[in-house]
């Protein structure tokens, strides 16, 4: 829902916008073209660029994911974060991965908005929305919160270029002013409240982010850090593909078993309790994918471990 109230920016000399995504584990890559008219359906494609396409002064890595061509041709880009980190938050890729906040500080200097999808990032690794305009993230995965709400940030600045996807009463100045038939957008971030909030989203919401704070952003990123890189380096022993980066602050790990192998280590996970996802590797080979957060225990390590075989 963020992506999509991001991607409806009023922009006037724009009929369409380009947003630009990643694979985040390190998959493949995707871009999305937007019209700014709904009836028009979203088009997809690849976006691995040939050098020659790319302008030198893109930031480094931007050749695989061709943001460098998103810069030439849109006023707006919509990036998703992945989970791996160095000098910001990344776009975990192979080639190497992507400056974020780099990219960031590029598009501010060409006057182009940046949307962060951070929902792989937040809650588990550090997250700044210092050189971006827009950031998104639902609640129910590394936030640990229930579905059915989310988080937004709009930079100040940036916020009259938004439209609200959803308007209400609780939208315009003021709300209580029931005669009134026209009225402007509130000028505070009540313009994206459309009417009655989810409450039991946002308690659940407030717990979720009270829990992280007490535990700690960086105990949490430690732990999960320390987990992913020893699920890592013995999956790597046992012979299977890892995708993505093998060291480093990240969470999620994604390998290729040999494909005899996959349906008898997902049946052994499961006997096991363990929850893991499936996914396609860029050749269409089936990968799992483990996502451990800090609360794994050591128990439920060593049994993911038994289960490779």
């Amino acid at each position: 829902m963020g992506l999509r109230a991001e991607a409806d920016l009023l922009i006037r000399n724009s009929s369409e916008l380009i947003v630009g995504g990643a694979g985040p584990h390190g998959v493949r890559g995707e871009a999305v073209l937007v019209s700014r008219r709904s009836v028009a359906p979203p088009r997809t494609g690849p976006v691995r660029l040939s050098t020659a396409s790319v302008s030198n002064a893109a930031p480094t890595g931007a050749r695989w994911v061709g943001v460098a061509l998103v810069f030439a041709l849109s006023l707006a880009v919509a990036l998703a974060v992945a989970v791996t980190l160095n000098a910001g938050p990344q776009l975990v890729g192979d080639p190497p991965s992507i400056d974020v906040p780099a990219i960031g500080r590029f598009l501010r200097s060409r006057g182009t908005l940046f949307c962060l999808d951070a929902i792989q990032s937040l809650g588990v690794l550090p997250c700044s929305v210092e050189h971006c305009d827009f950031l998104v993230a639902d609640a129910h995965k590394w936030l640990l919160g229930p579905q059915g709400i989310a988080i937004l940030y709009v930079r100040r600045e940036a916020q009259d270029r938004l439209r609200p996807v959803l308007q209400g009463w609780k939208s315009v100045r003021d709300p209580r002013d029931f005669q009134l038939l026209r009225q402007e957008l509130a000028p505070t971030a009540r313009r994206y409240e459309p009417g009655g909030l989810n409450v039991l989203g946002v308690i659940g919401l407030h717990a979720a982010l009270a829990l992280g704070r007490d535990v700690g952003g960086d105990a949490i990123g430690r732990r999960v850090t320390s987990v992913r890189t020893r699920l890592v380096r013995s999956i790597e022993a046992r012979g299977h593909e890892v995708l993505g980066p093998r060291e480093g602050p990240a969470s999620i790990a994604t390998f290729a078993p040999p494909p005899e192998e996959v349906d008898r280590i997902l049946a052994r996970l499961e006997a096991r309790r363990v929850v893991v996802s499936v996914r396609r590797g860029a050749r269409g080979e089936r990968c799992i994918r483990v996502a451990p957060h800090f609360y794994a225990s050591e128990a439920e390590v060593a049994a993911f471990l038994e289960a490779l075989g």
